[in-house]
């Protein structure tokens, strides 16, 4: 068997169909860098190598779209999935204070790119609303207005007075940042991809079994037969690299969206915002085309079985849950999917090399901002080809502190997400792509 990644009808492959078609790996291969994945984290880190006037070739054992990216609502927050407060908590305040900057400093930089190279990807700039549902989730959001204006992340403090007159939104209150962005992914994927491939990249349908040294680089074998030889190889497989690093601090998890018809229309506030909860588990709303894209609800992934069975239940609840928070549109669902993601102990992705594999570069994406967690992959792939030191590279390592755990429960998740204490191996991919 083999892990869907999503299922249900997502909103994006809906709105986006003739879609391009990988041809498939009928010879062997050689360039500067293989990346082993076409979703976004893989093609955003072969469009910034290609610019950089390196050969790649990119693989990937699914059609375009159809692994996590397909799936994504695209919220694009420099925000993780732990507040400064739950991340000082675990990392230090340091540490919190460099991952927010780092993933605000790739955001700007993947407006940049996506302007430079003329994507048309429906990416704008929005603001990032957080509500408080409780009376706790309120305390912990002054909390994390004082520490964020104190460290250069100007947001405001809303009451519920505030929010209902402003935007008709009910909730104790909310914290409102500048610096989001929304997009669509699959649209941001086919852009990524024409650009790569112009840049005289190759793009391949193969499924790589084995990497092994070969003198000063690597040979990738595939199940198709031929191989692919380079200097540099980059893993950029999201969840499913678990088959192969089996990570305890590493948890799969399966979340739940749908698209609603909202009338008489989306608010004109919500239609350059993306809104989270404090909720545990944490939910968000963005809109799209004039309608609204409602996700989470997330619950540990056990099989696609069980995570497709819930999307019935699931999709009631986040139309349930749109109706308690904007009482005054009237909504009906248009689409629903799921997809299974990961998430870790501290909310930051993976990035670098595994003390497993010397020499063998991973992004791995995890988390709640996986588009963010792409372009920080990307920027430091592009020192480390380079043999440049990268400012955040100890962050994201594999072999950083494993977060003090018990020093947590104090300040409370602004996302709401904690973790759940399960593992699961990633079944096998299928004997033919």
């Amino acid at each position: 068997m083999t892990l869907d990644l999503q299922a249900g009808l997502s909103y994006w492959l809906l709105r986006n169909t003739n879609l391009p078609v990988f041809p498939g790996l009928d010879h062997d291969e050689r360039a500067d860098v293989l990346v082993v994945g076409a979703g976004v984290t893989g093609e955003l880190a072969a469009a910034v190598l290609a610019d950089a006037g390196m050969d790649v070739v990119v693989l990937d054992w699914r059609a375009l779209a159809q692994g996590s990216s397909g799936a994504s609502t695209a919220l694009i927050s420099y925000e993780p999935d732990l507040s400064i407060s739950e991340l000082s908590a675990l990392r230090g305040r340091d540490a919190a204070v460099e991952a927010y900057r780092a993933a605000r400093d790739a955001n700007h930089a993947l407006a940049r790119l996506i302007e430079r190279l003329g994507i048309q990807c429906g990416f704008e700039r929005a603001a990032s609303v957080h509500i408080a549902r409780s009376l706790w989730q309120s305390v912990a959001l002054r909390t994390e207005h004082r520490l964020r204006n104190q460290n250069g992340f100007a947001c405001e403090y809303l009451s519920a007075r505030e929010l209902e007159q402003r935007h008709g939104l009910v909730a104790r209150s909310a914290l409102w940042c500048d610096d989001a962005a929304q997009l669509d992914p699959v649209r941001l994927l086919v852009g990524l991809l024409d650009h790569v491939a112009r840049r005289g990249s190759r793009i391949h349908r193969a499924h790589v079994t084995t990497v092994e040294r070969a003198g000063d680089g690597f040979v990738a074998l595939t199940r198709q037969g031929p191989c692919v030889r380079a200097r540099r190889v980059v893993f950029a497989t999201g969840y499913e690299s678990q088959e192969r690093l089996r990570q305890d601090s590493v948890q799969l998890t399966s979340t739940f969206v749908i698209a609603a018809d909202a009338r008489p229309g989306v608010p004109e506030w919500l239609r350059c915002a993306i809104l989270w909860d404090t909720d545990r588990p944490y939910h968000y709303v963005r809109s799209a085309d004039g309608r609204l894209l409602a996700g989470g609800g997330d619950v540990p992934f056990v099989d696609e079985a069980a995570r497709d069975a819930l999307m019935p239940r699931k999709a009631d609840e986040l139309l349930r849950y749109l109706r308690a928070i904007l009482p005054g549109l009237r909504l009906d669902i248009f689409s629903t999917w799921c997809g299974t993601f990961a998430r870790t102990d501290d909310s930051l992705p993976y990035i670098g090399e595994h003390p497993d594999m010397p020499g063998v570069f991973h992004s791995l994406g995890y988390g709640g901002n996986g588009i963010t967690a792409g372009m920080i992959g990307a920027l430091e792939l592009l020192d480390v080809v380079h043999g440049r030191p990268h400012e955040h590279a100890a962050l994201f390592s594999f072999v950083r502190d494993r977060p003090r755990a018990h020093r947590a429960k104090s300040v409370g998740s602004l996302r709401g997400w904690r973790g759940f204490n399960s593992s699961y191996r990633v079944p096998p991919e299928p004997e033919s792509s």
